[in-house]
């Protein structure tokens, strides 16, 4: 009998996206699937959408959990999905996310052919609310081949991440190995999932777009202060597997770079440093007179520090602007 794959779909709040989700895994041109939908506290009619979601799925030979939690945060959700995941094969798709038919089949494919791959992985489509194609994230591979092996896949993940969550693929014995998603994490606890993996074993993939990810103005925010920190969390966490000197540095560059916005942002949102002193006061945090600049703003009432973040962030916008139309006049000649 065929290998069970379970597909893990946490949610919260996208009872309009849910049911097309779904129904893109029902669409899958392979069995046996089974489907967990962890909803994450949504306030939305989400549970609802459930019973005929259940038959619906039933019809298409697919069970159907559906487990509602308090929030805790997407490696919380995803966790409790595999904790209840019965598959050989572990595959998370976005609830706002969709599916071509064949993405479980050729992620299963890729990983049958190349046994030391811990998971795999495809190409990453841009769609709308409509689910109209808007563009495509390169991966950053060759062009050619269109299918292979990433062998040692860390050191050039921890550089560009080539694929995102609702394009991937594991064994559960890789998960097993290396542990669940971390939930100290709420951004980023996917890449360091994949980092563990990239450490241990080979990754599979192909260049053909099979995942569509969707962009709408509900996307999780990404450049308030607890996702900044996060991002830092992640560089810190794996900075001691880099090894080579180059990359090293544009590890520590990048850390830098993020301890300088989360600084800014903990001004604009007037907010304490509790909990993350440890992060700006850390051995590799910047030595810049902008950082200095900042750390003396956390010392002033805190409408001159978010005033002064506000101005910071008004002449960055304004320096990029004026880089784009320099690199369009250039175009242009």
């Amino acid at each position: 009998m065929p290998d069970l794959i379970t597909a893990i779909l946490p949610t919260y709040n996208r009872a309009r996206y849910l049911p097309r989700a779904l129904k893109s895994v029902a669409e899958q041109d392979y069995r046996p699937i089974e489907a967990i939908v962890i909803d994450d506290g949504s306030r939305d009619n989400t549970a609802d959408l459930i019973p005929e979601q259940k038959a619906f799925m039933s019809s298409h030979g697919i069970e159907l959990t559906y487990v509602k939690q308090t929030n805790g945060g997407p490696a919380r959700a995803r966790n409790a999905g595999l904790n209840l995941a019965a598959g050989k094969y572990i595959a998370c798709l976005d609830s706002d996310d969709l599916w071509k038919p064949a993405f479980l089949s050729t992620m299963l494919r890729l990983l049958n052919t190349y046994p030391t791959a811990g998971m795999a992985f495809g190409g990453y489509l841009c769609i709308d609310t409509e689910d109209r194609l808007t563009g495509e994230r390169p991966t950053g591979l060759p062009p050619q081949p269109r299918e292979a092996l990433l062998p040692h896949p860390f050191p050039g993940i921890m550089d560009y991440m080539p694929t995102g969550t609702p394009c991937i693929m594991m064994r559960r014995s890789a998960i097993d190995e290396v542990g669940p998603f971390d939930e100290d994490l709420h951004i980023g606890e996917d890449w360091d999932m994949w980092y563990r993996l990239g450490k241990k074993y080979d990754f599979a993939y192909c260049l053909e777009g099979l995942t569509c990810c969707r962009d709408h103005p509900q996307n999780m925010v990404k450049d308030n202060s607890r996702a900044i920190a996060d991002k830092a969390k992640l560089i810190l966490k794996h900075l001691p597997d880099v090894h080579e000197n180059n990359a090293r540095a544009e590890q520590i560059r990048r850390l830098r770079a993020e301890l300088e916005l989360l600084q800014e942002q903990l001004l604009r949102e007037k907010k304490q440093v509790n909990g993350l002193a440890h992060l700006l006061k850390h051995e590799l945090a910047p030595s810049s007179f902008r950082f200095k600049v900042g750390s003396a703003m956390r010392r002033q009432p805190q409408w001159i520090g978010s005033a002064y973040a506000r101005m910071v962030r008004m002449l960055g916008s304004l320096q990029r602007g004026a880089v784009k139309h320099k690199k369009v006049e250039e175009q242009r000649l």
